[in-house]
């Protein structure tokens, strides 16, 4: 086939969870159907199984950067508003005390 007809006609799996290159599977869309439904064949199970690794890998991948955006928004959130009370509650006039350690009891 050609592969505008694996495209329309077919499916084609990728060798690798991360990348594909030119070892990937590619079925016919009635073999791949046949196959799938009695998981007969160990290496289009195999094909389906880095299928499903890769969908999860996605998934895992959007739910990962939806919270890494939530929690960096909560600290920009958070920082901005703890500078505002910083910058309001300021004093105005500050005297550091420096006590040295003669001026301490003795724990010993």
């Amino acid at each position: 086939m050609c592969s505008h007809c694996w495209e329309t006609h077919g499916t084609t799996y990728p060798l690798n969870v991360y990348f594909s290159n030119g070892n990937d599977g590619h079925y016919c869309n009635l073999c791949d159907s046949k196959l799938s439904a009695d998981r007969s064949d160990p290496l289009h199970a195999a094909y389906l199984k880095v299928q499903e690794l890769r969908l999860e890998l996605e998934r895992w991948n959007a739910d990962f950067t939806a919270q890494t955006k939530d929690a960096e928004e909560a600290v920009r959130a958070l920082s901005s508003a703890e500078a505002r009370i910083v910058l309001a509650a300021k004093p105005k006039n500050i005297s550091v005390v420096r006590r040295f350690r003669e001026n301490f009891p003795s724990h010993a």
